[in-house]
């Protein structure tokens, strides 16, 4: 999700742009949830990433990963 931020952050495209490659993101983690195919702990991570208590432990890592 956030490489994903970062590609749409340092693409120019305005907002239409934007709005695109938001949508894109969003589709990309509901078909990675529900996808027959998908590994496992693929589906584990983006399952535990879609809980605010996820998404902020990703948050916070990441943070102390590039802040320090």
């Amino acid at each position: 999700m956030k490489a994903g931020m970062a590609l749409t952050a340092a693409d120019p495209s305005g907002l239409w742009g934007l709005l695109k490659e938001s949508f894109a993101g969003g589709s990309a983690l509901t078909q990675a949830v529900t996808g027959a195919n998908t590994n496992a702990l693929v589906k584990a991570v983006v399952t535990e990433f879609s809980t605010s208590e996820g998404r902020r432990a990703a948050h916070d890592c990441l943070k102390s990963k590039v802040c320090h």
